[in-house]
């Protein structure tokens, strides 16, 4: 089984100011000068325990899959639960909008329970005692969320990567004393309804904009509806 935890990688920005801009374009309006393929009912993407579920888009048409839809749940009897959906980039030519998160990982030692705690700062969780530590402080991107109507701009950001929807590390080592706890929450898009992932495609002096529409649930329970592109 691959694994996709955690996927916390450096990867590159692209700007694309440069390229032309159409005006017209909003997303989740379909016209004719777009490309959509709307679905009758959403397909469920949600891997059971222990396993990965996945789910491949050709959105150009083109024969060649260019994005990947994972779901992924890790558990094991030792403690681990991870839970994750992934956003994954096929074909180079295409990227993704993105946005900036500061993630903030701390730890802390109870010594009543001989048990450390990792925890970050999207978790409600916090050990409020003198013993709490900054562990890392890292810049992480996350594909933006987009409601139908909205539009881009000139600072977008763009990468072409491996990318988390949302994932949830709440695992503890039951081997010990002293025992472990991590309480990890990452991405933004756990308990987004029928929200837009904005993409576009590298055609050389433009670029074809288009977006994924999908729901997020349980850090892992991803429903894909829709997708679409401009036409050349």
């Amino acid at each position: 089984m691959k694994n996709y935890f955690p996927l916390l990688l450096i990867i590159v920005t692209f700007a694309s100011c440069s390229k032309e801009k159409d005006s017209s374009f909003v997303i989740g309006v379909d016209n004719d000068s777009m490309n959509t393929f709307t679905l009758d009912s959403a397909v469920e993407i949600i891997a059971p325990a222990l396993s990965v579920n996945e789910f491949e888009l050709d959105i150009d048409n083109d024969g060649i899959n260019d994005f990947k839809l994972v779901s992924e749940h890790n558990v094991s009897s030792g403690g681990v639960n991870q839970r994750g959906s992934f956003l994954i980039v096929l074909n180079t030519s295409f990227l993704v909008s993105t946005t900036e998160m500061i993630d903030t990982t701390y730890q802390c030692y109870n010594f009543s329970l001989n048990s450390t705690t990792t925890y970050n700062n999207f978790y409600s969780y916090s050990c409020l005692t003198e013993n709490d530590s900054i562990q890392s402080i890292n810049i992480f991107e996350y594909p933006k969320v987009y409601s139908s109507g909205d539009s881009y701009n000139c600072n977008e950001s763009w990468l072409n990567s491996e990318l988390i929807l949302s994932y949830l590390n709440n695992s503890s080592s039951n081997i010990g004393p002293p025992y472990s706890n991590h309480n990890i929450v990452r991405g933004n898009w756990n308990l987004q309804n029928m929200k837009y992932i904005l993409i576009s495609k590298d055609i050389g002096p433009k670029s074809l904009y288009g977006w994924i529409k999908l729901s997020v649930e349980n850090f892992k329970e991803i429903q894909f509806i829709e997708y679409s592109l401009q036409k050349e």
